[in-house]
């Protein structure tokens, strides 16, 4: 099978061309694509700063069922919420995704009236819309999200052309086949942009050296050391937890300061009959 730009019969600069264009082109829809999943991945949002905006009718949807809307399912959680805890996704006016916390307003805290108990459980979707009818603003809906629910759809298609492209192409360079599945694994596309920055059919170099057999280690043809699946494993599961680091701390700076703290702002409860 011919490799990415190893047409048979072209010339070498034709080749080296060609690859170069789908290089770019990958680097494009890579790039894009992981930065369509960090816009898609919810930000914590406080209580507090949820009914703000669902009083200023920046509330367009709320999910509430959000399992589905979460990046950090492919990553080790470091943001998990309680699961006791009663969680919703709501989609603002913009289009940007927010993950609040909504327990305690479904055990009843604030009350709008000191004194006032509630007779029966918190109805948590009459209360975002009661509270946002009470602020004379149009109520959210509760269908699908918009756009944002499709967030990680290109980067695990591109992820899923790249485990063909490593099933029925050449063998890598610097890694095994296995070495490579494993990298792949690591989020946001990282370990494929490291394939298409430094191994065959991608970097020219490594492309136009010899194919190391599938199970060699140590040094090949090419001039590099080739590592096995069970090294990069180990990197692969390093990456990934660096990586969870790493999107904790970018969703994190765009996410509500004060999510832990006591809710203040008033709702307009309704119970469950």
């Amino acid at each position: 099978m011919t490799a990415i730009g190893e047409t048979t019969g072209e010339t070498g600069g034709t080749r080296t061309s060609r690859r170069a264009v789908v290089r770019v082109l990958c680097w494009a829809l890579l790039v894009g694509s992981a930065l369509f999943a960090l816009w898609g991945t919810p930000r914590m949002t406080s209580q507090d700063d949820m009914a703000t905006a669902v009083k200023a009718g920046d509330v367009r949807m709320v999910e509430l069922d959000p399992s589905r809307y979460n990046l950090e399912v492919d990553l080790p959680n470091l943001n998990r919420t309680p699961e006791d805890a009663t969680v919703v996704v709501w989609e603002d006016q913009s289009g940007r995704l927010h993950r609040t916390d909504l327990s305690r307003l479904a055990s009843g805290v604030p009350l709008a009236d000191v004194g006032t108990t509630l007779d029966g459980t918190v109805d948590l979707a009459a209360t975002i819309n009661a509270t946002a009818k009470a602020a004379g603003v149009a109520s959210p809906t509760y269908l699908d999200m918009g756009i944002a629910r499709f967030a990680t759809i290109p980067l695990a298609l591109l992820t899923i052309a790249a485990f063909l492209l490593l099933v029925f192409g050449k063998q890598p360079r610097r890694v095994t086949k296995w070495g490579m599945f494993w990298l792949l694994g690591i989020p946001l596309g990282v370990g494929l942009g490291w394939w298409l920055w430094r191994d065959a059919p991608f970097d020219p170099r490594l492309a136009a050296a010899g194919e190391p057999a599938p199970r060699q280690r140590g040094m090949t043809p090419a001039g590099v050391s080739r590592a096995g699946g069970g090294t990069t494993f180990l990197v692969a599961w390093a990456a990934g937890i660096g990586m969870a680091v790493l999107v904790a701390i970018v969703v994190g700076l765009q996410s509500s300061s004060n999510g832990p703290s006591d809710p203040t702002v008033l709702w307009t409860m309704l119970v469950q009959k």
